[in-house]
């Protein structure tokens, strides 16, 4: 976009004539078009990443999501407590049994969203094989790092926000 404006800045210059106007006029009102239209995209991503930040804003079943994470997250924190480290790894039964699925496989679902959308949750293919992985299912986990920098942030700003709407 940068290049496209800078382009349609050193055209304007050169329409000292009506003529050099009418030959390059196609050119200089598509690129404008372009470079309108990729700003209106950016602003409408940065509204939208706005809105993700807005935690007193967002919808009642947004909310309920991140509460049901920050259970995910306290059983990890009692995980990583109990074997004194800093990074708790949970597999699919788990995460799912304390966001409360309704089918364990939906564990999986639930381990990529958090890795995309909660800082220092990880997703990774398990290393070792079990029962699970010559059924056909497993194989994954996410890991919490609880020496991640934004992780404590997250898991303030989000209890915050269920202590001042009366919990969950």
């Amino acid at each position: 976009m940068r290049a496209s404006v800078s382009r349609i800045v050193n055209l304007v210059p050169d329409y000292e004539t009506e003529e050099s106007v009418d030959d390059d006029l196609s050119n200089l009102v598509s690129e404008v078009s372009n470079a309108g239209r990729q700003l209106f995209e950016t602003v409408q991503r940065s509204e939208q990443n706005t809105e993700l930040v807005n935690f007193r804003e967002k919808r009642a079943e947004s909310q309920q999501v991140e509460y049901k994470y920050l259970d995910v997250l306290e059983h990890a924190k009692n995980v990583a407590k109990t074997n004194d480290v800093m990074v708790a790894r949970l597999g699919y039964r788990e995460v799912a049994t304390h966001y409360g699925c309704a089918c364990t496989n939906d564990g999986y679902r639930v381990m990529e969203e958090m890795a995309e959308r909660v800082p220092g949750v990880t997703y990774k293919e398990s290393r070792t094989l079990c029962v699970d992985d010559a059924m056909g299912v497993g194989g994954h986990h996410i890991e919490i790092t609880f020496a991640h920098p934004d992780l404590a942030g997250w898991m303030r700003a989000h209890e915050a926000n269920a202590g001042g709407n009366g919990g969950h």
